[in-house]
């Protein structure tokens, strides 16, 4: 008895051969009356001659069942083993568990009737059905997948198992079964690898997954990864489910698909509408071509996708950048940020299309970054058209604060009553919606004025970083005389340029250009300050200032410029300046 139980623990905990179990193996050996199971716990503590013999009692024995027959087997040569399976195969009484075991001796003709006794077997377990797959026919592995489906002791090691050989019809109910229990993506990753061999499982999967309404995100976001067809990667965005695969799904299947899945997956995600912008963020990096770059940008998430991302994309795919500002441009929903960076790389012919852009007036920069940005490039038409655009930002001509537009309030500044002046002062340095137009426009007329007060009430206003220009500096910051006078041709462009940038571009422009800006639309509002001074101090330009002046009948209308032509007449041009005495309007 004692020997017995020692067999019985090594068994159970598969203890290594040694010298108390060899002689409870013996004693057993010894005792004529142990019965089967005992016999079968002491086979592999004995020797070679004493199994033969041992084998021969237990397969003689009257007491013993199919399972004590079935463990002689590892102990027989094929042909006997064999013989074991089909004694037992008429044994009724044979258990499931007896059975499976017997599946990796019995022969070609004995494994199907093995299988075909587990699935009809009512004891049989999920546990059983697993292990008959490495053995079932083509016919009996979906027996086997459906026996595991209907079984209600089914866990999800079981759904995966049953999923590597199940039909196109069984896969989608053991990816999620009645009882919401779902295989993890790792699994059914796993399980996909295992197919790519297998090319037609391997695309039913896929398919099954994509097309199963209650997929999780997490197992359309493998599927993604094993897609190889077009039509697989759009039914797998076509999922309701596909808009919560994270972006961290879709870069891993970016990273490693081939250059035509690439260019697949962007199409696929650029034309799907509810596409989320972590999708976006994911395909912009592999987009291939100007068609691609325009369809992420001009997404209805793309106006969403930061600037550093778009700057990495144009960093890494310099090829691409004018695709990029292009695609910025042609949205009317592009943000300022956006346009922002467009800036710094639209060529000449892009640059009008940022500066007339509708989200144009939300553009944030700094005078150095526009000095900056003109340092940057030699393209004298890109400079222009810079000039010619930032104007346009910071002056709105249709602005009808107080009922009256840029060129009014520098009229009414300039000619009004003074309770008129300090009224339009007042109202414009309180209201913090007042335009960053009219803020600069007050600035320079109190900076004539000697009004500091005026100064520091707007250097407060929230809208005082808007103001960028301060062409004097800008002009002097730059120190390039063809660039000086390409921002001039840029002003003179526009018909809404303030006065005084004007007669601050004087001290800068050729002869030509000085008769344009006297001829501009604001030619002849062009303010006192710092006509006066050039005239002073500048002798070489009196004369082409005065001919400038000549050239224009509007200026000639006006009395204080008529008086400079006057005061600077070919016979008083090479005369020390004197104070203008002619009377003001």
């Amino acid at each position: 008895m004692k020997s017995t139980h020692l067999l019985q623990a090594a068994h159970k905990d598969n203890f290594e051969p040694n010298k108390s179990l060899e002689d409870a193996a013996h004693a057993v050996y010894m005792n004529q009356h142990s019965n089967p199971e005992e016999l079968v716990l002491a086979l592999p503590y004995i020797t070679f001659q004493e199994q033969a013999l041992l084998i021969q009692r237990i397969n003689e024995h009257p007491q013993s069942k199919p399972e004590h027959l079935a463990a002689l087997c590892p102990y027989l040569e094929k042909s006997k083993q064999q013989t074991i399976v089909e004694r037992i195969l008429q044994i009724p009484a044979a258990t499931p568990d007896t059975l499976v075991v017997l599946i990796a001796y019995g022969s070609e003709t004995q494994q199907p009737r093995l299988i075909a006794r587990v699935i009809d077997h009512q004891q049989s377990q999920p546990d059983h059905y697993v292990a008959l797959f490495d053995y079932a026919t083509e016919i009996q592995a979906p027996l086997l997948v459906a026996a595991i489906g209907a079984s209600a002791h089914r866990q999800i090691e079981h759904l995966a198992k049953a999923l590597r050989h199940a039909t196109a019809e069984q896969m989608p109910s053991l990816l999620v079964d009645p009882q919401r229990q779902y295989i993890p993506d790792f699994a059914i990753g796993n399980i996909l690898q295992n197919l790519r061999n297998q090319k037609a499982r391997h695309a039913t999967l896929v398919e099954a997954i994509s097309h199963h309404s209650a997929s999780m995100p997490a197992h359309l976001a493998v599927a993604l990864y094993e897609a190889t067809t077009p039509s697989q990667i759009a039914d797998i965005f076509s999922h309701p489910q596909s808009v919560h695969i994270t972006g961290d799904h879709v870069g891993i299947a970016f990273l490693y698909a081939d250059q035509e899945k690439r260019q697949t997956l962007v199409t696929a995600i650029t034309a799907k509408q509810e596409s989320p912008l972590e999708h976006l963020i994911a395909a912009l990096p592999y987009a291939n071509s100007a068609t691609q770059v325009e369809a992420v940008l001009r997404h209805a998430k793309g106006i969403e996708i930061p600037v550093p991302v778009i700057a990495a994309f144009v960093h890494q795919c310099p090829q691409f950048t004018s695709s990029v500002v292009d695609s910025i441009i042609k949205n009317p929903l592009s943000p300022a940020t956006h346009l922002h960076f467009a800036l710094h790389d639209a060529t000449a012919t892009q640059m009008p299309g940022i500066l007339n852009h509708p989200q144009r007036f939300g553009i944030r920069f700094s005078l150095s970054e526009w000095v900056s940005m003109i340092n940057e490039t030699d393209d004298l038409e890109k400079i222009s058209e810079l000039a010619a655009g930032l104007v346009g930002l910071t002056v709105h001509a249709d602005h009808t604060q107080l009922g009256l537009t840029d060129a009014v309030l520098i009229q009414q500044l300039t000619e009004g009553t003074a309770p008129r002046r300090k009224q339009i002062i007042e109202q414009i340095v309180t209201d913090a919606s007042s335009p960053t137009s009219q803020l600069a426009i007050l600035a320079q007329h109190a900076a004539n004025d000697h009004q500091f007060g005026v100064i520091q009430s707007i250097s407060r206003h929230p809208n005082y970083r808007g103001i960028i220009f301060n062409f004097n500096r800008a002009f002097t910051d730059l120190a390039n005389t063809k660039k000086q006078q390409a921002i001039i041709t840029g002003i003179l462009k526009t018909s809404i340029t303030p006065p005084h940038y004007l007669g601050e571009s004087l001290a800068y422009a050729t002869s030509e250009q000085m008769k344009s800006i006297f001829n501009h639309q604001n030619g002849s509002r062009i303010p006192r300050e710092p006509l006066t001074t050039f005239l002073g101090n500048r002798p070489e330009l009196r004369a082409p200032i005065v001919a400038a002046i000549r050239s224009s009948a509007r200026c000639l209308s006006t009395i204080f410029l008529r008086g400079i032509t006057t005061q600077y007449s070919e016979h008083s041009l090479g005369q020390p300046h004197r104070p203008a005495t002619v009377p003001q309007r």
